[in-house]
């Protein structure tokens, strides 16, 4: 089985490739940056924003684990634009595993509105697919209370 990891250079995808090194999977990276220490992968360069070297990436892969997101910074080019394109050039796939957040349907913010439509797009998909929910990572919470007040005020969602 030959699995792409999306977004190999994140919080998350770093740590699917700790766990795919002794899988016996053959494993394909893809991302804007090359991951360091990545002697057993190989790794393509892909960009959701822009759609390039997605197909390359997507190429021959049978399970994609897609763990390539943008909470800050072109979130909706992203979370929703190149996840379109991702999926459309991913028909061929056995299986699609996307990572989610627990609660996203209730939180008002930006960002968790678009990982809710990319649910969709994958919903709404012919790929046989995995939507996983999870609570979001111990650094995300850290940088909510640690960093600097917007007036005066720190921003904390009613409903988590």
């Amino acid at each position: 089985m030959k699995i792409l990891v999306t977004g190999s250079t994140g919080q998350l995808g770093s740590a699917l490739l700790n766990q795919l090194k002794e899988s016996g999977y053959k494993v394909k990276l893809t991302s804007r940056r090359k991951p360091d220490g990545i002697e057993d992968f190989k790794w393509i360069y892909s960009d959701l924003s822009s759609g390039e070297g997605l197909e390359e990436a997507v190429k021959d892969a049978d399970v994609i684990l897609h763990a390539a997101t943008s909470p800050i910074k072109n979130s909706k080019s992203v979370e929703v634009s190149g996840f379109k394109e991702l999926l459309k050039k991913a028909q061929h796939v056995k299986h699609f595993i996307y990572p989610s957040i627990v609660g996203i349907d209730e939180i008002p913010f930006n960002y968790y509105k678009l990982k809710l439509e990319a649910e969709e797009l994958l919903k709404n998909s012919s790929i046989s697919h995995t939507i996983v929910r999870a609570t979001q990572f111990h650094h995300f919470i850290d940088h909510l209370f640690l960093s600097k007040s917007f007036l005066k005020r720190y921003i904390v969602p009613d409903k988590i």
